[in-house]
């Protein structure tokens, strides 16, 4: 500014400002950005977005702008407040997911109400057998009652036609001991006289069965025997039998579609002294057959 002879009394408005701006202020971008060489290229908003909020404290605390500012990119501008993540769409796939797992859920929750089997008497029918039984293994094995002709005429090959000639029924009595009678028979001993021996080896001898089932259902059985001399035996001291006298029984029986099959009925402690030799198990050479009605008799298999 001059007055009237030209002579400076004032100062430059424009000149200042150019000055003020260039040495006291500095320009802070809040969204780094590419621009050319010599030129700035302000997102306004984008900055306008990430404003702070008049109506909370966090916009206007110092320490968080000082923080903000000391926090350069790797291109010297400050980094950018990270947007908050958006939260995924609820689909139909999502839905169905959520449907089977409350199915699967629910399934589980029925599963584990359903009170275990008792299974200790059924696991200790089967135990030591040589062979896993056949799904077409009659139902229940024990066997007393007087045997009925009817069952004789069922359809398939006869027992001599299927043993080629070489094993025959022989009829056992009904009187409740027809197991015991067809175990004793090639000894000569009475039915009455084996089942208390096979009684006394079950209790006896429970403890050395490796399985706690199966010392439980060697103490059932002789308990169920002992307890009723109408008591009809079964797996259990068709077992005990065998391990008692070292020799194998095989027991046959025929199905509903008229086929007979055959299953090992030998505790596993004789076949292992059967494997060492004849001297460890001298009765394991002879086989008892057994001849199941497939309810509730036994009878005998002999040679011819």
């Amino acid at each position: 500014m001059t007055d009237d002879d030209d002579q400076a009394t004032g100062w430059e408005f424009e000149a200042f400002k150019k000055d003020y701006l260039a040495r006291r202020c500095s320009l802070t971008l809040l969204t780094p950005v590419h621009a050319p060489g010599g030129t700035i290229k302000i997102d306004e908003a984008r900055c306008l977005e990430n404003l702070p909020d008049n109506r909370t404290s966090t916009g206007h605390d110092p320490a968080l702008r000082r923080e903000a500012k000391n926090t350069p990119t790797e291109e010297g501008i400050t980094a950018p407040k990270k947007p908050l993540p958006r939260q995924p769409r609820w689909t139909a796939d999502d839905e169905r997911a959520l449907d089977r797992a409350f199915q699967r859920a629910e399934a589980d929750r029925a599963a584990e109400a359903t009170p275990p089997r008792n299974e200790a008497v059924e696991a200790a029918k089967l135990a030591r057998n040589a062979a896993e039984p056949s799904h077409e293994e009659p139902a229940a094995r024990r066997g007393g009652a007087e045997t009925d002709s009817d069952h004789d005429t069922e359809p398939g090959p006869s027992v001599e036609e299927h043993f080629r000639g070489m094993l025959a029924i022989k009829k056992m009595s009904g009187d409740g001991n027809c197991l015991f009678h067809a175990l004793g028979e090639n000894t000569g001993e009475s039915g009455a006289c084996l089942r208390a021996l096979i009684i006394q080896y079950l209790r006896e001898n429970a403890e050395a069965e490796e399985d706690e089932e199966q010392v439980q259902a060697w103490l059932q059985e002789s308990q169920y025997l002992q307890s009723d001399p109408g008591h009809w035996g079964g797996d259990t001291a068709i077992i005990a039998f065998t391990r008692m006298r070292q020799q194998r029984v095989l027991l046959h029986w025929r199905t509903p579609n008229g086929d007979i099959l055959t299953s090992e009925r030998t505790h596993s402690d004789v076949d292992e002294a059967a494997q060492r030799g004849p001297h460890a198990a001298p009765n394991a050479t002879e086989v008892i057959h057994l001849w199941y009605n497939g309810r509730d008799h036994y009878d005998l298999l002999v040679p011819i």
